[in-house]
């Protein structure tokens, strides 16, 4: 009978072992959950949409794409490489222009910068700089603006889908046509040189 106890003892107590470790297992994924929670509300790099945060990128791109091109203007050799500049610094212009007065009328910032293409750009530009002029230029430019309007389009398609003002949602529809036909050129460009 001694036995029996001493197994049923240690049954009951392998069993509230058991129930003990689930209960505490449980709760320490519900902490986990929660302080990975508070950790990327507080300070993760997880960004909430805003138009104001749309409005920065695409400037931000915009003047990288006036500096880059005024660049190019002068270190390109390849003539269509030079008239694809003209044509990234002039767009770019225009389309800056039409961003800061749509963000003026809606209240929006027309000067904050988005400082992860800004850095982008400044490195894009130092390698640029450094590139002889001619075709080791020629190519590194035509590489950077496949790369910076594949971004760009990324970005303005997830701005045109989370947008809630029509107004800025035509803007971007507008610039993402531009952005797109910039694309294509500057790949049929990357194919050539």
């Amino acid at each position: 009978m001694r036995i029996q106890y001493k197994i049923l003892g240690s049954v009951m107590a392998v069993t509230m072992l058991g129930f003990s470790a689930c209960r505490d297992a449980e709760y320490a994924d519900r902490d986990t959950a929660a302080v990975v929670t508070d950790t990327t509300a507080v300070g993760g790099n997880v960004e909430a949409y805003s138009d104001a945060n749309a409005v920065a990128f695409i400037q931000t791109v915009n003047t990288g794409e006036v500096e880059a091109a005024t660049l190019a203007k002068t270190k390109a050799t390849d003539a269509e490489i030079k008239a694809f500049a003209r044509q990234m610094e002039m767009d770019h212009t225009t389309m800056k222009n039409e961003v800061a007065e749509a963000a003026q009328r809606l209240g929006l910032s027309t000067t904050a910068t988005d400082e992860d293409v800004l850095e982008d750009h400044q490195e894009d530009m130092r390698e640029l700089n450094e590139a002889a002029a001619g075709n080791d230029f020629d190519d590194k430019y035509i590489d950077e603006q496949v790369e910076a309007h594949k971004n760009a389009l990324d970005k303005i398609d997830d701005a045109i889908e989370k947008t809630q003002n029509a107004e800025f949602k035509a803007l971007l529809q507008k610039a993402r046509g531009a952005v797109d036909g910039h694309l294509k050129r500057a790949e049929q460009l990357d194919k050539k040189v």
